[in-house]
């Protein structure tokens, strides 16, 4: 993922959103961050993690379409997080659909 100055993900799509969209939709990139650190805290329940990152973008108006956290090489949903994981996130703010994504290696 390539990102803009301020963290979010970039996209011809960007461009759709007003300016306080744009500002609502920054929570994506910092939910999957804080998902990342609370990963590193030792959270490893992958509906933890889920629920972290929906409740961030939904406080910010956004309606998230999808949100998933799977191993990255096999794309399998585990409860309990292991390995290296792919979390995925689509959510709308106005009528503008945004996606991102980040790798996690989840410590030993």
């Amino acid at each position: 993922i390539v990102r803009e100055e301020d963290g979010l993900a970039m996209s011809s799509r960007n461009k759709y959103l007003s300016p306080e969209n744009r500002q609502k939709a920054l929570s994506i990139s910092q939910s999957l961050i804080q998902a990342k650190e609370s990963i590193f805290a030792g959270n490893k329940d992958s509906q933890n993690i889920s629920s972290q990152i929906r409740t961030a973008i939904s406080e910010s108006d956004g309606n998230v379409d999808y949100d998933e956290v799977r191993n990255s090489e096999t794309l399998a949903a585990n409860e309990t997080l292991s390995g290296e994981i792919l979390i995925a996130v689509a959510a709308k703010f106005g009528e503008t659909r945004l996606l991102d994504n980040i790798l996690v290696q989840i410590p030993e």
